[in-house]
Formats: C-alpha cells, sequence, structure tokens
C-alpha cells in the first residue's frame, strides 16, 4: 500500500469540494475505487482493508486501560 497515495487523496478532497462531491457520488467501492484509480492515486481494496485495521487498533490501544496495553502508546 502506499499511504502516502491514501493521505494525498484526503487532502486532495479535503481541498477540493468537487473532487469531494465526485467520490461522494459513487455507488459502490468498486466504483470509488475504479475513480481514485482513473484519477492517479494507486490505492486498492486491499489498502483501504489494512488502514481500516489500523484505525481500529490505534481506537483500541488509545482507549485500553490495561497496564501493557497503555505502555504501548
Amino acid at each position: 500500500m502506499s499511504r502516502q497515495q491514501l493521505l494525498a487523496l484526503v487532502v486532495a478532497s479535503e481541498a477540493d469540494p468537487a473532487l469531494r462531491r465526485h467520490l461522494q457520488a459513487c455507488s459502490n467501492w468498486e466504483q470509488w475505487l475504479d475513480q481514485v484509480n482513473a484519477l492517479g492515486y494507486a490505492i486498492t481494496r486491499l489498502d483501504l482493508n489494512q488502514a481500516a485495521r489500523e484505525a481500529r487498533m490505534a481506537e483500541f490501544l488509545s482507549g485500553s486501560t490495561l497496564e501493557p496495553i497503555r505502555s504501548l502508546r
């Protein structure tokens, strides 16, 4: 995955309301990925799954009350 590609897309969509609307108009993930790839972002379904797993793990770690896990922050 290119985390940089995903972050670049987030920055671009935050800065460009037309791009954001264009991507929001996609009816499913396959169409969204096709549009993102056509725009030149090298992002795959696996990239999105990895980013989601990382976000869930970060959320878990930040809310953990177990000392061994809290120390990982």
